[in-house]
């Protein structure tokens, strides 16, 4: 299938496993090139070492970053950033709701790992998503 991703750029946070894995591999296979995070640095290299190993058209590259650390997030997008020229996509898979307890405690860090983490990521990667949505646009009249 092509969704006419190619050449774009995407990050994916508990990209190593899972759903995260799946959604940075398919974007891979779409042409993207492909930042994943998550808080494991043996996953996170190993996922990477698969994903280059399996042949897809985009890049992809990783780092260990624990989403709850919240100024380590804000880098690791600025770093996904500069390296890819610009961020098109920004998925903010990870979350803590499968392994905390249902009470008020566990509902602050499901507030910490789940929610917060993605407007953190957001807020960083805005005015590059900003600018590449113009920029496509622009693209388009010509």
């Amino acid at each position: 299938m092509d969704l006419g991703l190619a050449g774009k750029h995407a990050i994916v946070t508990g990209g190593s496993r899972g759903v995260g894995r799946a959604v940075a591999e398919r974007l891979l296979a779409e042409g993207m090139s492909v930042a994943i995070c998550a808080r494991d640095p043996d996953g996170v290299a190993a996922a990477v070492d698969e994903m280059r190993a399996a042949g897809h058209a985009g890049d992809v590259w990783g780092e260990a970053v624990d989403v709850a650390d919240h100024a380590g997030l804000r880098a690791w997008v600025a770093r996904s950033v500069e390296r890819a020229g610009g961020v098109d996509v920004v998925v903010p898979n990870a979350s803590a709701l499968g392994g905390i307890a249902n009470d008020v405690s566990g509902w602050e860090r499901s507030f910490e790992v789940d929610v917060l983490p993605a407007v953190l990521m957001v807020e960083e990667a805005l005015p590059s998503l900003r600018e590449r949505a113009v920029l496509a646009q622009l693209k388009r009249l010509k």
